[in-house]
């Protein structure tokens, strides 16, 4: 994505990075793995269960929105070079027993900055945005979006412990607070309890657009979203900003806003091991 700025429209509003004894007190992981992928690989995969971080087969966009994705607003790097994208790779990190989920980022940050001598920072950019809005918003609430009275960020806390709490599944076969997404001609996004930020951040590639929550609804929310990111006269597969009105009571709307964007200042390839 290009950016253009007007004088006084770009404000610096901190170093992501930190060094010295800010540093070295932060955690890292026990074990890091960094290899190319193989050339044959098909497929890829990221994750952080319990205790560790996997990528498999993938550029290295999720490892640094996973490091940095709570600290800005977008994942529209500025600043990249092209062999970030163009390039693959398997990473296994393992994180000392007892270390919490939130952990995680900081030390991927530690990670970036020692085998990838990453520095970056963010900044401030006025930005067209979206808002995510209830296209109703004195009327009742869709059917197709239901409360869940279940704190699904202190379940996945929980899980990340290693506790399994007993939960019985919701309509449609979905356990509370889990999720299953499809990609494809008919793109679908089936929520066991997601807020509305999130399903803003879950939909936001596909409009070009970072989208904002508005819709004032709190808490966690069970639905199923399918649209198609081409829409055709010859499917039946609704485009997402009809999909949203039509399955959620939702819409989009354009908007402008300050946007926190991480300005990219250096990075290398990594040292495999």
């Amino acid at each position: 994505m290009a950016y253009w700025l007007s004088p006084g429209l770009c404000v610096l509003v901190g170093l992501v990075i930190q060094s010295g004894a800010a540093a070295q007190t932060a955690p890292t992981f026990d074990v890091v793995s960094i290899k190319r992928s193989s050339p044959n690989a098909t497929g890829g995969s990221v994750g952080s269960p319990p205790g560790r971080f996997v990528m498999v087969n993938m550029d290295l966009h999720p490892l640094i929105g996973t490091a940095y994705g709570d600290a800005v607003d977008t994942s529209d790097y500025v600043g990249l070079p092209g062999w970030v994208t163009a390039e693959r790779y398997d990473i296994d990190a393992k994180a000392p027993e007892g270390a919490k989920p939130a952990d995680i980022a900081v030390m991927l940050r530690t990670v970036l900055a020692e085998r990838f001598a990453f520095k970056a920072h963010i900044e401030t950019r006025e930005q067209s945005i979206y808002e995510l809005v209830r296209a109703n918003p004195g009327g009742p609430l869709s059917s197709g979006l239901a409360r869940v009275d279940v704190d699904c960020e202190a379940l996945r806390e929980s899980r990340g412990r290693g506790e399994k709490p007993a939960l019985q599944p919701l309509p449609g076969g979905l356990l509370p607070c889990d999720m299953s997404t499809r990609g494809g001609a008919a793109m679908e996004i089936r929520s066991g309890g997601m807020k509305m930020a999130n399903l803003g951040r879950s939909i936001q590639s596909g409009t070009g657009r970072i989208i904002v929550d508005k819709t004032g609804l709190e808490g966690f929310y069970a639905f199923t979203l399918r649209y198609t990111g081409t829409p055709s006269p010859d499917s039946d597969v609704p485009s997402l900003f009809t999909a949203l009105q039509e399955q959620l009571g939702l819409r989009l709307q354009a908007a402008t806003a300050p946007v926190r964007v991480l300005v990219i200042d250096s990075i290398q390839r990594p040292t495999e091991n």
